[in-house]
């Protein structure tokens, strides 16, 4: 009998992973639904992939590129002849060790020809970041902004055009969105909350977030 036990124990671990698999499938296409309907109302119709030039800038994003096991699904996609909104959510996976962790959030991309933007990085500040910035990591600090020097890093290759284009961008505004992170390049950029994905009736809160940013951006 005592044989039998670890078999048992395993064929515990195995179904309860199963059972696992199954309800997160089913959570995952109930917020799909919920999403598309809740898109719908906005405005917004479902992609199963972005067009080509999209998906090459968010491609060329930091978000893109960490971790790995990157993917997006649930696209929601309006557009006008001025702007282009694309909604998704996004994940992937770092590891440390024998420990590894899936990061998901909720992205709002924006692109337009309204937009004329440097390439830069705006994430929450933390407390290593400003130990680290004391011996030389990039942090961009507006004397102007002093809240939003205090809450972001700012980080981007020409240090000269980021200041140029943001010093006269009311920067503080952005203490009001929590801790947001944007990454911009040329005619888009990108809005998310780290590590977190929206509920489908946060959405709307969420655009409303990127659209205000994109009207504080844009030429």
């Amino acid at each position: 009998m005592e044989a039998f036990i670890p078999l048992l124990i395993v064929g515990v671990i195995l179904s309860l992973f199963g059972i696992a698999i199954v309800l997160n499938a089913r959570y995952e296409k109930k917020r799909t639904e919920a999403l598309n309907a809740v898109g719908e109302d906005l405005g917004f119709s479902f992609l199963l992939t972005p067009d080509e030039i999209m998906h090459e800038r968010l491609r060329s994003t930091e978000l893109f590129q960490r971790g790995r096991g990157n993917r997006s699904s649930n696209y929601l996609h309006r557009a006008s002849d001025d702007v282009e909104v694309l909604i998704f959510d996004h994940q992937y996976t770092v590891s440390s060790g024998k420990n590894s962790h899936t990061h998901k959030q909720s992205v709002v991309a924006i692109r337009s020809p309204q937009l004329n933007l440097p390439r830069f990085v705006i994430s929450p500040e933390h407390f290593f970041h400003r130990i680290a910035s004391a011996v030389g990591y990039q942090d961009i600090d507006f004397d102007q902004y002093p809240k939003f020097s205090k809450q972001f890093l700012l980080r981007g290759p020409d240090e000269q055009a980021i200041r140029d284009k943001l010093q006269n961008i009311d920067l503080d505004h952005l203490v009001s969105f929590g801790a947001i992170s944007i990454e911009a390049n040329a005619d888009h950029f990108l809005v998310y909350h780290a590590g977190k994905r929206s509920q489908p009736g946060e959405l709307q809160t969420l655009f409303q977030k990127a659209f205000e940013i994109f009207v504080v951006f844009k030429d």
